[in-house]
């Protein structure tokens, strides 16, 4: 493919019709983009879909924290000399980067941020009640 695409060669070689059917495609996708936006947006969601949503991606984090965890013995290796003051702390390091990453991405924060609401509200109850 050539780098040096003009897009003014468009309008010379494509036909009226061919930029009418251009056109309505564009605007076909920026509507269904933008709904597609829209429903996923947890402001624009009914309860039961964010609900739904939000059991699904806990499901997914606890699929995703019990690899993790099952796996970390590959982290053994930084931490088998333990006067080796940069391993462990590598080691450390990319065990934080991976937690953080379970917890952020695809967009799981928003869903984490509210199971530590219901979490913190629930201790809130049970101090209070006791």
């Amino acid at each position: 493919m050539d780098n040096n695409f003009n897009r003014s060669d468009l309008n010379v070689f494509l036909s009226e019709k061919e930029k009418r059917e251009i056109e309505y495609l564009n605007n076909k996708s920026n509507k269904l983009q933008k709904i597609s936006e829209k429903q996923n947006d947890p402001m624009h969601m009914t309860l039961t879909q964010l609900i739904n949503l939000w059991a699904t991606t806990n499901i997914h984090i606890l699929i995703d924290l019990t690899n993790f965890f099952s796996g970390l013995s590959k982290y053994k290796i930084y931490f088998d000399d333990i006067d080796e003051t940069g391993q462990w702390f590598t080691g450390l390091n990319m065990i934080g980067r991976n937690l953080i990453d379970i917890f952020t991405k695809e967009q799981r924060g928003i869903y984490v941020g509210i199971t530590l609401i219901i979490i913190s509200f629930a201790l809130y109850l049970i101090q209070i009640t006791s």
